[in-house]
């Protein structure tokens, strides 16, 4: 009898402890200093802004956000068919005004354009509720400068991948025409303010042919380009004239019994392929493989040194980033219960910068400011260190819908779900 008293009272201290302690944890979250967010608007049109990719420089950045050309207007509820009815907005009505700042209008007759956007429309009203693979994405290409004030520069119909730009400001992108399986490759001068299309570009050949992956921009610096394909690593010093491979995965993959097709289930396979080229030059290859037997994946970073030879330098990655310098930081697990945040070295080494007992999450690595968020358990902060990693602060995570800007050393956050003018710019005091 009384032993199970003591068992019961033993039961009930611990759970006591345990609410404790949770509740201690959660009350200094609530507490841990906030970011100081300031207040913007753009100008121009309002924008629904999701899911923004920057690619920013010392003076400024560049913006890409995608919106759907084709939108609802209204909707309707038909009580006999017992279906809801969509109507949308005329989309000529919503281009025309666009129209001077569209770069299609530089590759094609304003008459022809108007033509296709109807065909299209067309295609995706055919059916009672729009189908969404003939919508047309409307992208903004917008310029950030370093008081904080985002304008649209110019606006593109279809899709536009990852932009690069420099430290000078000198910025590249390809866009996709929304029509037909062409593309086009602009370039600025001027920090994403304004933009011309290099008609003498030209793609090198293709890795193999694929509808289903395009070749995309890794890197411009030191007045090379640098262009990724499926298994290779292309570089130009003429803005896109002519190429020359620099890296080919495949004899790595080889030597490494990692199999980059489908042919045999079995296998260790590739699963996806990065591309970095850090500030000594090396050419880095992220690589995540699928282990056979539904294992899960694994990820690894190499040093592709010459066809011939590589150096492996980190195993079991859950993030990589590259700062505007060109370093390189990854989180690694250290043991089965510790991981670490590390910082690349030029001897190929990788000194540890920050442990922790619970997994870290995403890097971000700027000009003075490294952070990276705690991945699992209270989520609630990011560690932030100001000078490379010997201290560190915790702070309120910047929240959704927002990006970087690492050669601003700031976080510019948008509302969701609905179109503003608002923005907020979140700056480390």
């Amino acid at each position: 009898m009384f032993s199970t008293i003591k068992r019961r009272l033993l039961f009930l201290a611990i759970v006591t402890l345990a609410a404790f302690l949770w509740s201690a944890t959660f009350s200094f979250n609530l507490f841990l200093p906030n970011i100081s967010w300031h207040q913007h608007q753009m100008s121009g049109e309002e924008k629904e802004v999701e899911d923004p990719i920057i690619s920013s420089f010392p003076n400024g950045a560049l913006f890409i956000s995608h919106e759907e050309l084709f939108t609802v207007k209204r909707y309707e509820l038909d009580k006999q068919q017992r279906r809801v009815i969509h109507h949308y907005n005329p989309p000529l009505e919503r281009i025309t005004p666009l129209m001077p700042q569209l770069l299609n209008v530089r590759l094609m007759a304003k008459e022809q354009l108007e033509r296709d956007i109807k065909g299209r429309y067309n295609r995706f009203t055919s059916t009672d509720r729009g189908d969404d693979r003939f919508n047309i994405p409307l992208t903004s290409i917008m310029h950030l400068d370093r008081q904080g004030q985002l304008r649209t520069s110019a606006l593109w119909l279809g899709d536009i991948d990852d932009p690069v730009c420099t430290l000078q400001g000198e910025c590249y992108l390809i866009a996709d025409g929304p029509f037909h399986a062409n593309k086009s490759v602009w370039y600025s001068p001027d920090g994403s303010i304004s933009w011309q299309q290099l008609t003498q570009w030209r793609f090198p050949e293709p890795d193999m042919p694929s509808r289903f992956y395009s070749q995309k921009l890794v890197s411009a610096e030191a007045g090379k380009l640098w262009l990724a394909d499926q298994y290779t690593l292309s570089v130009s010093e003429d803005q896109g004239q002519s190429w020359q491979i620099a890296a080919d995965i495949r004899p790595l993959l080889k030597r490494n019994t990692i199999q980059w097709d489908n042919s045999a289930e079995q296998s260790v396979r590739l699963s996806q392929l990065r591309w970095y080229i850090d500030n000594h030059q090396r050419l880095l290859a992220d690589v995540t493989v699928s282990l056979p037997e539904g294992r899960g994946e694994r990820r690894f970073l190499y040093n592709v040194v010459s066809s011939q030879q590589e150096q492996i330098l980190a195993t079991n990655i859950r993030d990589i980033a590259r700062s505007p310098q060109g370093q390189i930081f990854l989180i690694s697990r250290i043991s089965a219960s510790r991981f670490g945040l590390y910082r690349l070295e030029e001897n190929g080494t990788s000194q540890l910068v920050l442990e922790h007992i619970d997994r870290l999450g995403k890097i971000y690595a700027g000009l003075n400011l490294l952070a990276v968020e705690k991945d699992i358990g209270d989520r609630a902060h990011l560690y932030l260190s100001r000078d490379g990693g010997k201290n560190w602060q915790r702070y309120k995570l910047p929240g959704k819908n927002g990006v970087f800007d690492g050669a601003g050393d700031r976080f510019i956050r948008f509302p969701e779900y609905y179109r503003t003018l608002n923005y907020q710019i979140g700056t480390f005091e």
